[in-house]
């Protein structure tokens, strides 16, 4: 199958986009919710104070939205390639995987965005003594500015990349390819305390919530059956 053919497909399959499209809709609500709501708890530790502050991980802590998204792409687009000859796509193993992944996401987010305004969090950041240095620490202190450090735990960044992670790991993807996506992603978990995002049991947060949201998929997905109808019941079955 061609990439005219897989666009092809894609554009027939148009749905199944609105998953991933929902989750990085659903994102700025935690802006919302990020300012003092009630009592305001610091979980800082002593670790907290030995990790160092590394700037340059700034980019890879920005890298994670898109890089969740690619992935969810890439596993959409890797399920109609496979199966597209099979006469039932939408039933398909690989298209359940990756509507699973992304209703892990969902749910997943949703639960912290649930927690914040009852569980209101406080990041100490890096203190800039001095005007930024260089290009990273520039967009560290921007992140600062756009960014405020009431809502740390659950960690979002750690929850979605726990779960990138695992799925991936479970893909049919080439075992080269899962590897450097999970490095990558791990990467990601570990920029969030290297700029001084989040202290460091946001990252047991974010795992515990990625847990929860991957619980989440047997009522997820019966959910989905029904959302999926309103778009696919005048069509037929492809």
């Amino acid at each position: 199958m061609n990439k005219t053919q897989v666009l092809s497909n894609l554009k027939r399959h148009w749905h199944l986009l609105l998953y991933p499209i929902f989750f990085l809709a659903a994102s700025p609500i935690m802006e919302a919710l990020n300012h003092p709501i009630g009592q305001v708890r610091d979980l800082a530790i002593n670790l907290d104070d030995l990790i160092p502050f590394v700037p340059q991980f700034v980019l890879i802590y920005h890298s994670w939205m898109p890089s969740l998204l690619l992935l969810a792409v890439g596993f959409l687009l890797f399920a109609i390639k496979k199966n597209e000859k099979s006469g039932n796509l939408r039933q398909s193993a690989d298209i359940l995987f990756y509507r699973r992944y992304c209703l892990a996401l969902i749910f997943g987010q949703a639960y912290a965005h649930l927690t914040f305004p009852f569980f209101q969090t406080f990041v100490t950041r890096h203190p800039f003594d001095q005007a930024p240095v260089n290009i990273f620490e520039q967009l560290v202190s921007l992140t600062y500015k756009v960014d405020n450090p009431y809502c740390g735990f659950p960690s979002i960044h750690v929850l979605t990349s726990c779960l990138a992670i695992f799925f991936v790991m479970r893909s049919s993807f080439k075992k080269i390819y899962r590897y450097l996506i999970a490095l990558h992603f791990s990467l990601i978990i570990a920029s969030t305390l290297l700029i001084k995002q989040h202290v460091f049991w946001d990252l047991p947060g974010g795992l515990l919530y990625a847990i929860l949201g991957y619980l989440s998929l047997p009522f997820a997905e019966k959910l989905a059956d029904r959302v999926e109808m309103l778009f696919t019941r005048r069509r037929k079955p492809s």
